[in-house]
């Protein structure tokens, strides 16, 4: 029963794993974004992704491409929900960047428009 139930965890794993690999192959773009006062732009790996996969594929991105930030993100009702994961700190510090943004240094995230797509502007440039 042990070995049954360890072998279909694998092939669980593997499906899982292969949704991500799929899904970031099909959607995955670079954005640049505005991450400090003195205009120092950071490029950023993005990929749509269904809820269930966003933390997941965030971590593939991080260790497949050569960033230290990726993005990930899904469209709910009203909002679009975005995951940030980080391999220095950038994560909190590119989520607060909006309204009710936040996290732990490696892990965080925020809410857009449905609309927003990347297209970045400083925070400074629009107050």
């Amino acid at each position: 029963e042990r070995d049954k139930l360890i072998t279909k965890g694998k092939l669980l794993l593997y499906k899982k794993q292969k949704m991500v690999r799929d899904n970031v192959a099909r959607t995955a773009r670079k954005i640049g974004m505005f991450v400090d006062e003195d205009g120092t732009q950071l490029v950023v790996n993005v990929a749509n992704m269904p809820r269930e996969l966003c933390s997941e594929a965030g971590h593939y991105m991080l260790e497949h491409f050569n960033a230290p930030v990726a993005m990930t993100y899904f469209d709910g009702p009203t909002q679009r929900i975005w995951s940030v994961r980080s391999k220095n700190g950038e994560a909190r510090k590119i989520a607060e960047m909006f309204p009710g943004g936040g996290g732990h240094p490696n892990a965080a995230g925020f809410q857009t428009a449905l609309t927003w797509n990347g297209d970045w502007t400083p925070r400074n440039e629009k107050e």
